[in-house]
């Protein structure tokens, strides 16, 4: 199985980071910014049925989503991310394929049974500069075509190496290189990538332009290359009586 280097780092990095530390809790030192940190956590209960006109049994899905993480303090700068996902299915309410090789004659609802790091990475904020290494979100304008799935209980995450740039309110320039797609199907469902994520905007005085660029492939020795350029504008101009949209 191929290492997942980037997600391993930052979680590695981050756990050295919570040992060792020294013995006060000021807000400017190592200690204060991993005891000062923030705690989060959510419960989502999803009911889904899917009935289709095909040879398949309907499908039925009742399934809770857990989620916990902790996000340090800053420390010149530095904070760290860690967090836990967690999928079920409730009262055996499981009438579904989940894409695991599990009730094959159903209808799939890919909402699997798992257990995994859902984030784990360290950034860095300074200078109109943001860096972030490991297992993140990551999202582009309407997530249309990069996202994290967030309808689905496992959402989407990638091991990536993420650059952003935004010196004032009028640009953003971002770059992100991916080695690892976590997707929707869990663990088994994971893909190696080498994928290159090119994103700049531009707010103009009647609404934001962006041109972009995605350039994907799945790492597995085949010429799979899946490229994708395009321009978009997103904003509003009123005028006397029509707002354009």
């Amino acid at each position: 199985m191929r290492e997942r280097l980037l997600m391993r780092k930052s979680a590695g990095m981050l756990g050295v980071l919570m040992i060792g530390t020294p013995a006060l809790a000021d807000e400017h030192t190592l200690y204060g910014a991993l005891s000062k940190g923030d705690v989060s956590g959510n419960m989502r209960l999803r009911y889904e049925s899917v009935d289709q006109d095909n040879a398949l049994k309907d499908a039925d899905a009742l399934t809770v989503r857990t989620r916990l993480g902790y996000t340090t303090g800053s420390y010149n700068g530095v904070t760290g991310v860690l967090e836990f996902e967690d999928s079920r299915t409730v009262l055996g309410w499981d009438d579904y394929n989940n894409t695991q090789g599990k009730n094959t004659d159903y209808s799939v609802i890919p909402d699997p049974e798992a257990t995994e790091v859902d984030q784990a990475y360290l950034q860095y904020s300074g200078y109109n500069v943001r860096a972030r290494v490991g297992r993140q979100v990551i999202t582009y304008d309407n997530q249309r075509h990069v996202g994290h799935v967030g309808w689905r209980q496992d959402r989407q995450t990638f091991d990536a190496l993420r650059l952003t740039y935004a010196p004032n309110g009028v640009l953003s320039l971002d770059y992100a290189f991916l080695n690892q797609r976590n997707r929707i199907f869990a663990e088994a469902g994971d893909l190696p990538a080498n994928d290159h994520m090119l994103n700049l905007g531009y707010q103009t005085g009647f609404g934001r332009l962006t041109a972009y660029a995605y350039l994907l492939e799945v790492d597995n020795g085949k010429d799979n290359a899946l490229d994708t350029m395009g321009l978009r504008y997103a904003g509003d101009y009123n005028l006397e009586s029509v707002k354009l949209i």
